[in-house]
C-alpha cells in the first residue's frame, strides 16, 4: 500500500489555494482536506497504528503519519 499520498504535504495545499484564486473556483481549498482524509481513513483501515505486534519503528512512522495527517487537516 502506497503510504504517500498527494495532498498530505502542507506545501500543496498552498498551491490548491493558488490554483483556486486563479481559476476562481474557491470551493477548491474546501474540497481539499478530502484525499488525505480518505488516505488516511484506508491507511488506517489495513495499518492500525495501536498494534502489539508492530515493531517500534513501524510504530513510530504510524504515529509520524497519523500527526502529519492531523497537522495538514
Amino acid at each position: 500500500m502506497r503510504l504517500r499520498h498527494r495532498g498530505l504535504l502542507p506545501d500543496e495545499f498552498t498551491q490548491v489555494l493558488r490554483t483556486a484564486a486563479e481559476i476562481q473556483e474557491p470551493h477548491e481549498p474546501a474540497a481539499h482536506p478530502y484525499g488525505p482524509a480518505s488516505a488516511f481513513t484506508s491507511l488506517h483501515e489495513h495499518c492500525p497504528v495501536p498494534r502489539a505486534d508492530v515493531p517500534k519503528a513501524g510504530a513510530a512512522n504510524r504515529l509520524f503519519l497519523c500527526e502529519m495527517t492531523d497537522r495538514t487537516l
